[in-house]
């Protein structure tokens, strides 16, 4: 939406809208009860919401880093509205399109496994299970380089990452935030899924299957470009079906360096369910 602002800040084709460099809040409210079947884009100047835009559903707007900081989104994924919401892993999910990283923690990945059990899966869950609930509200922080809002997200009086450290379902990620380290103590403290055992971060195992992966793949960029029913999906060296994915070029399959490169050519990462 900062791309595209005249040089006055306003937002073109709004009869009303605030300037850009106000302390303006952008507020994405999902109403699918309405029989339109849009998602509503909001701006509040000074307390009273103004209308910016109306997209249909197959054309989701995504913050832009310029309102990131002072958004707040505002989601209902009771069954009762019908907001389409969907697990990625365990500290991301999906809004209508609009993809959030849970701040401040980083879970297990799907196919990580703590010792015998199967805690990445667990831990996705568990976040499917508080998602579900009711009412999820997300106060956005960033985003970061693969286009993912970074949020503290929370439903009803329960802070989603506190939930999932607390559990020991999730890490306290202190490389960008320490807002959870005190959750991490508790459960460090009491022994409790993650805990239990001298398991690996997963920022550990990201980069031990990277480097495994490299060593072998062409000009050691390990990130295999699948195009098959579900679409153009990329695989990364800990995703459970790498080791299954062939890549074939004839058919416009083909390697990446990075997640990045892989979401900026049109692929997009595998989700679980």
């Amino acid at each position: 939406m900062a791309d595209e602002t005249n040089r006055k800040g306003v937002v073109p084709g709004v009869s009303r809208a605030c300037p850009v460099d106000s302390p303006a809040r952008l507020q994405i409210i999902v109403d699918r009860a309405s029989r339109a079947g849009l998602t509503r884009i909001f701006l509040n100047c000074a307390e009273r919401l103004v209308p910016c835009s109306e997209v249909a559903d197959d054309h989701p707007m995504t913050l832009t880093r310029h309102f990131a900081f002072a958004a707040i989104i505002a989601i209902t994924a009771s069954a009762a509205i019908g907001a389409q919401t969907r697990v990625v892993d365990g500290d991301t999910f999906d809004l209508d399109g609009l993809q959030i990283r849970i701040n401040g923690i980083d879970a297990p990945e799907f196919g990580q496994r703590c010792g015998d059990w199967d805690c990445g899966q667990d831990a996705l869950n568990r976040l499917d299970a508080l998602i579900s609930e009711g009412d999820v509200s997300c106060t956005p922080l960033d985003q970061d380089r693969y286009g993912r809002t970074i949020a503290r997200c929370s439903t009803g009086d329960q802070d989603i990452g506190a939930v999932l450290v607390e559990e020991g379902l999730a890490w306290a990620f202190t490389r960008y935030s320490v807002d959870y380290v005190e959750a991490e103590a508790v459960a460090r403290q009491a022994h409790i899924g993650i805990w239990q055992g001298d398991y690996e971060a997963p920022w550990d195992y990201r980069a031990r299957k990277w480097a495994e992966a490299a060593q072998a793949a062409p000009e050691g960029c390990p990130i295999k470009g699948n195009i098959s029913s579900g679409g153009k999906i990329y695989h990364p060296p800990w995703s459970p079906w790498y080791g299954k994915t062939r890549i074939n070029t004839s058919k416009g399959e083909r390697w990446f360096c990075s997640e990045d490169e892989a979401i900026a050519a049109g692929w997009r990462a595998p989700v679980w369910r």
